[in-house]
């Protein structure tokens, strides 16, 4: 595990887009015809709960180290033979994943 120090400025961005994330794991539970598993959903609001607690302290984690940075969420986007990258939180998902993948 990595642990990385970020700007005020990208902690902002970062923690917008967790935000977002997170309302809309909250939507996809609520619906009946949610491509996402329940159990999906309860990893990934997992996930971004914790990115969110890092990003207090100005730092985000990567639970694999610094080489490996794949999100579980990304994980189950891209393992799933479910279009889940077309939906409104994959895309925000995959969105994270290109901005930490880029510090």
């Amino acid at each position: 595990m990595d642990l990385i120090n970020v700007s005020n400025e990208t902690k902002s961005s970062l923690e917008q887009s967790i935000r977002n994330v997170l309302n809309l794991v909250i939507q996809e539970t609520n619906k009946k015809d949610s491509l996402w598993e329940i159990k999906q959903l309860k990893m990934v609001m997992k996930e971004f709960e914790s990115k969110l607690t890092d990003l207090v302290k100005n730092q985000v984690r990567y639970e694999y180290g610094k080489k490996q940075r794949m999100l579980v969420s990304t994980y189950f986007i891209t393992d799933s033979l479910k279009p889940l990258a077309s939906t409104e939180l994959g895309k925000k998902v995959l969105e994270f994943q290109e901005k930490i993948d880029s510090m």
